[in-house]
């Protein structure tokens, strides 16, 4: 497959500034290929020695932007990468944190960027909504950064006599005064918590799933609240999504396709009176296996913290997986006794008759349905290679015993038919719940998972 890159300075932006073709950097317009697996490339855009930073705050910028995919479909077209200039020093403040009425301290940073060399200064103050002597002991001095010195810890003295009621408190550190260069970031916010109030707040990400949108992702979740705002940071991407706590409790925030692999993400709940709690999961990884309730109790699955690596589409990537109690139908393909990868499953890595992919496990199945009557059975040709594998060690790897035929299982038919759910358990979402029919009569759940 081939993709267009190229530079672009962009729109004229007083706030930003633009870095200038052929002054700042060397351009790029050319044309990438990827061999069969390969997943990306690097691209270097030459700084040359004549580039002179505008905006020595932010820095200058320069778009890479892509076009006309040979195949498949662009979700982020453009990039931004800026140009910051090494002979101007660049002050920054952060938080590291959140603190508690009983804690001891709240501890930010003061960070100096660009231009580290010989001594510098810069003046620190705090402030905000918390009381000063009662909840915290003010600060209010210089800073000296040493030559070459790049960051500085300071903390802030929460005191035992702070009194912390249902809405949480803000201690605000601010620079100024610096003895050279520039502040890009003045402030630092950080909240000062009843803890016993604020352990009441939960957050329960018991839905991280996939629709059948051609590149989104829904993924949600539910609180103990019936408003506030959730955000979520994709962590290896530095993206941040935001979206609202509805009345029930629930929330939904719709991911980009090209974040579902098994990304780590951080969830951050904020109410509305001011409270935080966040938890840390994953993105779940693009995949719909036909699974197949084996014990009477429907279809279940563990969650991708305690998931397995597996083989989708070429690419390794830690996942959930189905419970040792139950089994993913399979197809043996090249017939060595073993699934080698997703391709051997049925769901949306499945090679359909016209060589695309299919949307989903029965979409998969549905292909090999040779008398069109919505079931697969012994009438059609396919059933006699069709394998149950029960994975009784849940390590994603066939072993002995594990590949078993749809008669030792004691399935008579497979059925097409199937609805939609938003059932979800340990972050998998049981997008279509569909049945078996067992060799005794008896209706079974196979669900796509």
């Amino acid at each position: 497959a081939s993709i267009d890159v190229k530079t672009d300075n962009g729109v004229s932006n007083t706030t930003f500034g633009n870095a200038t073709l052929d002054k700042d950097y060397v351009g790029v317009n050319q044309k990438l290929y990827f061999d069969a697996g390969e997943t990306r490339k690097t691209v270097f855009v030459e700084i040359k020695d004549s580039a002179v930073v505008d905006n020595k705050i932010i820095g200058d910028y320069v778009n890479l932007m892509i076009s006309s995919a040979s195949s498949g479909t662009i979700v982020t077209d453009v990039a931004a990468g800026f140009i910051h200039d090494n002979n101007q020093a660049i002050w920054s403040v952060e938080v590291n944190g959140d603190a508690y009425k009983n804690s001891n301290y709240m501890s930010y940073t003061v960070y100096r960027f660009g231009d580290t060399n010989g001594q510098a200064t810069i003046h620190i103050q705090t402030s905000g909504t918390a009381t000063a002597k009662v909840d915290y002991t003010a600060v209010s001095q210089n800073l000296t950064f040493e030559d070459g010195e790049v960051s500085k810890t300071v903390l802030v003295d929460i005191l035992p006599s702070a009194t912390i009621g249902n809405t949480a408190e803000n201690i605000t550190m601010t620079l100024s005064g610096q003895s050279k260069g520039v502040i890009a970031d003045k402030s630092a916010i950080g909240f000062l918590y009843n803890i016993e109030t604020h352990e009441s707040v939960t957050l329960d990400i018991k839905l991280a799933w996939i629709r059948n949108a051609v590149g989104t992702t829904e993924f949600g979740g539910v609180s103990n609240q019936t408003s506030g705002e959730i955000s979520i940071y994709l962590k290896s991407s530095g993206v941040r999504l935001v979206t609202e706590v509805q009345a029930d409790g629930t929330w939904k925030i719709t991911v980009p396709q090209k974040y579902h692999q098994g990304e780590e993400v951080d969830v951050t709940l904020t109410t509305t009176e001011g409270y935080q709690v966040t938890k840390i999961t994953h993105l779940g990884w693009v995949s719909s296996p036909l699974i197949l309730d084996l014990d009477n109790n429907s279809v279940n699955s563990i969650g991708i913290e305690e998931g397995v690596q597996f083989n989708y589409d070429g690419t390794v990537m830690k996942t959930g997986w189905v419970d040792k109690h139950d089994g993913i139908l399979a197809l043996d393909i090249n017939k060595d006794g073993i699934i080698n990868d997703s391709s051997e499953l049925f769901g949306d890595s499945t090679k359909l008759q016209d060589g695309q992919k299919a949307t989903d496990g029965f979409a998969a199945l549905a292909q090999y349905d040779d008398n069109k009557d919505g079931k697969i059975d012994v009438n059609d040709a396919i059933f006699k290679d069709l394998k149950v594998w029960k994975d009784s060690n849940s390590d994603a790897i066939t072993n002995d015993g594990e590949l078993l035929s749809l008669d030792k299982v004691g399935v008579a038919s497979l059925n097409l038919n199937h609805t939609l759910s938003d059932n979800a358990e340990n972050g998998n979402l049981h997008s279509l719940v569909g049945s078996y029919t067992t060799t005794n009569g008896e209706i079974k759940e196979m669900t796509d998972v």
